[in-house]
């Protein structure tokens, strides 16, 4: 009985041996061991450093300027209509009317008053261009229908933007001249030279800019070039038709699908550059929903941007199109294998701001981090009331968007310093904690002075902050020392009883990740933002609407 046991345990080890078990070979799986927890310690310190955001290196950083510090404004599709052109007193009529109205009170009131910016920059969809008579009611469905899908070009909404532009221009100028803060506005791209210093509006066009034009170079067609500010900085030849695409061949020497200028201060220089992808035949919808830009186009402006070593603080690229949206062209009209993406990837860009898609998808915003680059698609004008108020502070961009129905009984706030953890890049420099809370305020246009309280980690601060139109810019002493210990905190800022702003930080220049339910609207937000920003939309809509040619082929 006991050899027979013996027997048995000798056969267990000798199968385990064989089998590789741990009773066969034990010093070799003990070594087998030690490296699997040692690779599973690693990965769970990896792991915990990037769910938490800290560094994997120790940060150089940079001394903080109290005084690098500027704002500006960005406004997207504002649709400029000829209410006289609709039934006085119908909804169609009131909307536009008040919509002019709103930008008339925009541009020479709340600007100069309230945000005080130095420049303002609009990106697209500056008149809506469908012209449709007063007695739309009597016309027939074919005549309607035409209306609305074959628009095209209204002198009278230029006239009427332009009117407001001109507004905005004359009381920037009076009311802030650069040059009494040694700061300028000089032209990078097409030619070098010093901007005029009434030119403190920058626009590009939309798609509604180019519905009906049948040559981007034809002012007559393309009111553009003669109605907005920044026409004269766009230059196009004479197209050239392709079965494929109508696009621009990259042989043409004087085409100019973008513009760029540099804002220099005493504390840095930095970079704008505004980018026209609309098709070079104003083609109706829904084709002009998607756009192209020339390959040749797009290797200037990654020059004219720079690459790594560049001597510039900080680069901001505008378009009215989401990057999503753009197609690279070669000059046969084929399709570049170069993305959009590849090209912030390849630049010093920090952000790409534009519209186009109002706020249907709500209010996006993504941070890609496989280019580096920070992507924001802006809410509209047209329906929102709605512009951004974009700041660079020691080279760190924030920003925040306001609309004119909320300010008219509340604040708007934006933190610059210390800036948002959501919207880190690693494009931005690492920079010591400066000795205070720098924020934004736009007083309501109803009142002259409120007061508001501010609170870190729901401690509130010692004395309420008294704001008044005449400042913008507050800076809150606070010893950031005192709370230097733990990675992630809350600035709440309090407006009669009731938080009107929660803005997260860190110390280590690290994403922050905010806690929410898998199905809350945040959650929910964010994945349409991932998707309406990442996918080729181009590309999909180019597969269905041929796949359904096919059908009707078939069928």
């Amino acid at each position: 009985m006991l050899l027979r046991a013996s027997s048995k345990a000798n056969a267990f080890r000798s199968s385990s041996s064989r089998r590789g078990g741990f009773f066969g070979n034990l010093d070799h799986n003990k070594n087998w061991l030690l490296m699997i927890i040692k690779l599973l310690s690693f990965l769970l310190v990896f792991s915990n450093a990037i769910m938490n955001g800290e560094p994997t290196k120790p940060l150089h950083l940079r001394k903080f300027n109290p005084e690098a510090f500027f704002h500006f404004i960005q406004l997207t599709d504002i649709h400029t209509e000829d209410f006289s052109s609709y039934r006085v007193g119908g909804k169609q009529y009131w909307e536009a009317k008040e919509r002019f109205d709103d930008l008339k009170e925009l541009f020479g009131t709340i600007l100069p008053q309230r945000v005080k910016p130095k420049f303002v920059i609009i990106t697209g969809d500056l008149t809506h261009a469908v012209p449709i008579s007063f007695d739309r009611e009597k016309q027939d469905w074919i005549t309607r229908t035409m209306n609305i899908y074959v628009p095209g070009q209204s002198q009278e909404q230029w006239e009427m933007y332009q009117e407001c532009m001109q507004l905005g221009k004359k009381v920037l100028l009076e009311h802030f001249p650069l040059e009494n803060q040694n700061e300028s506005i000089q032209l990078r791209y097409p030619f070098e030279k010093e901007i005029h210093k009434e030119d403190r509006i920058f626009d590009l066009p939309g798609n509604h800019d180019s519905f009906g034009t049948q040559n981007k170079a034809d002012p007559q067609s393309r009111l553009f070039l003669n109605y907005s500010q920044s026409g004269k900085f766009f230059s196009y030849p004479k197209r050239q038709r392709n079965p494929k695409f109508s696009t621009i061949a990259c042989s043409e020497k004087d085409v100019t699908s973008f513009f760029s200028f540099d804002f220099k201060s005493s504390f840095g220089t930095y970079r704008f550059a505004l980018l026209d992808s609309t098709p070079s035949i104003g083609s109706y919808r829904p084709i002009n929903f998607f756009s192209n830009i020339p390959h040749c186009q797009i290797e200037k402006l990654e020059n004219i941007l720079g690459r790594a070593g560049d001597q510039v603080n900080q680069t901001l690229v505008f378009g009215h199109y989401p990057s999503s949206m753009i197609t690279i062209t070669e000059a046969d009209g084929n399709v570049s294998q170069k993305t959009m993406s590849e090209f912030f990837k390849a630049t010093n860009a920090h952000s790409y701001f534009s519209g186009h898609l109002h706020k249907v998808f709500h209010d996006m915003r993504k941070f890609i981090p496989t280019s580096g680059h920070l992507e924001i698609q802006s809410p509209d004008f047209k329906k929102e009331r709605s512009f951004k108020i974009i700041a660079i502070d020691n080279d760190k961009v924030s920003f925040e968007d306001f609309t004119l129905p909320y300010l008219k009984n509340r604040p708007g706030v934006l933190i610059t310093h210390p800036k948002d953890c959501k919207y880190y890049s690693k494009k931005e420099p690492h920079t010591e904690t400066g000795p205070f809370i720098r924020m934004l305020i736009v007083t309501p246009t109803n009142f002259d002075e409120i007061e508001l309280f501010v609170k870190v980690d729901g401690a509130a601060l010692n004395q309420s902050l008294k704001v008044t139109p005449q400042t913008v810019e507050y800076r809150i002493p606070f010893e950031f020392s005192k709370i230097a210990n733990s990675t992630q905190h809350l600035i709440s800022v309090v407006y009669k009883n009731e938080v009107i702003l929660e803005h997260h930080f860190s110390f280590n220049d690290s994403i922050c990740h905010i806690e929410t339910s898998k199905w809350s609207l945040e959650r929910i937000y964010s994945y349409i933002s991932w998707l309406v920003l990442s996918m080729n939309w181009r590309s999909l809509f180019r597969s269905v609407t041929t796949w359904h040619a096919g059908v009707l082929l078939l069928s």
